[in-house]
């Protein structure tokens, strides 16, 4: 009975192995209510510079209404926490990008409301690298970190404004992401 037991357990071991090393990171938040969901994300960690970055980007490319052009949108997040390793555990708090650079992005795709072809992509970025910094802020808690390959888990929220100077509330922000470790 016992033989069977370690027999099963290491076949389960051997079987979710695979399944492990293939975590993917999930990062999901709300900007003005609206969700993003994303399972590619990942903690950077650069060592030689002493900092770590969570981040997820993606660009979809469309053909616009007159069939030949082409545009870009780009979606995604990064915030960059210095600092040491030891430290990395717990909340960062910032009002400006010199203290924490923080980046969303996300686009909008607009159609010919007769064609219904891709008419225009208007592209979307919030920072906090100019603003009133009394009303801008980023708050990133990383719960845990471990070693390279290990999954990162954390909350975080912020208020940033886009290239129009328009506030902008990114709520409900969660992260389990594996850490990646890499040369500067």
């Amino acid at each position: 009975m016992a033989k069977r037991f370690c027999l099963a357990l290491a076949v389960m071991c051997v079987a979710l192995a695979p399944a492990a090393a293939q975590a993917k990171g999930v990062i999901s938040y709300t900007i003005d209510g609206k969700p993003f969901k994303f399972t590619d994300g990942k903690m950077e960690y650069h060592v030689k510079s002493g900092y770590v970055s969570l981040t997820y980007e993606k660009v979809d490319v469309f053909t616009m209404s007159n069939g030949r052009a082409r545009k870009g949108g780009a979606v995604g997040v990064t915030i960059q926490v210095g600092g040491d390793e030891p430290n990395y555990p717990g909340l960062h708090e910032a009002n400006s990008s010199d203290e924490i650079p923080v980046f969303f992005s996300w686009y909008e795709v607009v159609k010919d409301p007769k064609t219904g072809k891709v008419k225009d992509v208007r592209q979307h970025t919030l920072s906090l690298d100019s603003g009133d910094t009394s009303k801008m802020f980023v708050k990133i808690k990383i719960d845990s970190f471990g070693p390279a390959g290990s999954m990162i888990t954390g909350t975080f929220t912020a208020k940033a404004y886009d290239d129009e100077g328009v506030l902008h509330s990114v709520t409900d922000g969660v992260f389990r992401v594996p850490r990646v470790d890499t040369a500067d």
